[in-house]
């Protein structure tokens, strides 16, 4: 049985053939995290476009990848004289790639609708066009086409993994990787838990610098919501953070797409676990999915993920239900035991958690 690189290497042959529609306003390429080697064809394709589409004046170019990789795109384009390249090396997963690259072309002065060349070896491929379409890139041209059937589907998991964990979590509605999303637990423990999910803020890259969201990341987010069955949310922003929310407020923004909210200060608010119970529970009772996020959905969101576990399945130790929550792959929660059971016994997480 062939291994898993070789399996990849047979579904990503593709065709030389290939054109984009106009000249691109920047190069994207994003370079493995594997160290599988898989940056020499990434490489040499994206050789191809920057001297194939980089007579003056030149497109920028954003580069993401290990250390390796990023040297061997490096190299392939040090022939080439001024040329404007940003390199980031520090991303663990796909989500995190176009959340730098978004926040990089905004730094340039770049329009998120301009043309953008994106190079990936066909693995990432997919999930890279979800999460640059999410971080707002509406004019993507991918040039390293896959023939494989999976990268071809139409709502592909975002993390990262091989082939085979992809397409075993499309099957499973599995979407670990963007947005901070995932189930509350990748354990059977109750029927109750399977409407239960977790994530990050919408703009949560603008939530974190405190800077202002616009409306239109509200909308993205919540699409990207019910298209997976998502149709509540329930909140743990502070009234600083929802203060940040431009135009029409979060939770009228999301009322217009259909999707019900209840807000829970979970850091200040004395009656906070009561108001999680009910709102949780009223989820439930519809067989409705709901969505718990703070900011990140990492604190706030894996302690109430973790409550709500325990609420549930009442055997687990506080630790146990810490462990639980805690998911695989690219997605990350931050619970406490310690914090799981003050919200449970004092009804907040008010002083700290």
């Amino acid at each position: 049985m062939p291994d898993k690189l070789s399996k990849i290497k047979e579904l990503s042959r593709c065709s030389e053939n290939f054109s984009l529609p106009q000249k691109p306003a920047v190069i994207v390429a994003f370079g493995s995290r594997t160290g599988a080697n898989q940056g020499n064809e990434v490489s040499k394709r994206l050789g191809y476009i920057a001297r194939h589409y980089g007579t003056d004046p030149r497109p920028p170019i954003l580069l993401t990848g290990n250390e390796d990789e990023a040297a061997k795109m490096q190299k392939e384009l040090e022939d080439m004289e001024e040329l404007q390249i940003e390199v980031d090396q520090d991303a663990k997963n796909t989500h995190d790639n176009a959340r730098w690259t978004a926040n990089k072309l905004e730094q340039l002065g770049k329009d998120l609708s301009g043309s953008v060349a994106f190079i990936a070896f066909p693995v990432l491929a997919a999930g890279g066009i979800a999460a640059l379409e999410y971080q707002g890139l509406t004019d993507l041209h991918p040039v390293f086409p896959a023939t494989c059937e999976h990268i071809n589907v139409q709502d592909p998991g975002l993390g990262d993994g091989w082939v085979d964990d992809k397409i075993a979590e499309k099957k499973r509605n599995g979407w670990a990787g963007a947005l901070n999303f995932s189930e509350i637990t990748q354990q059977e423990k109750d029927e109750n838990l399977k409407w239960i999910f977790g994530a990050e803020a919408p703009g949560e890259r603008q939530l974190v610098r405190g800077a202002k969201v616009p409306n239109d990341a509200v909308q993205r987010w919540g699409k990207w919501m019910l298209k997976r069955n998502i149709s509540r949310t329930l909140c743990l922003l502070c009234k600083e953070e929802l203060d940040l929310y431009q135009g029409a407020s979060y939770e009228h923004s999301l009322t217009e797409l259909g999707l019900k909210s209840v807000l829970v200060d979970v850091a200040n608010d004395t009656n906070a676990w009561h108001k999680i119970q009910e709102a949780i529970k009223a989820a439930v009772d519809a067989k409705e999915s709901v969505v718990v996020h703070c900011s990140s959905g990492q604190n706030r969101t894996g302690c109430v993920l973790g409550a709500i576990l325990k609420h549930y399945v009442p055997t687990l130790s506080y630790e146990d239900a810490e462990k639980e929550v805690l998911p695989k792959g690219p997605v990350i929660r931050k619970p406490k035991a310690s914090a799981i059971q003050k919200l449970m016994e004092q009804g907040t997480l008010k002083g700290g958690y």
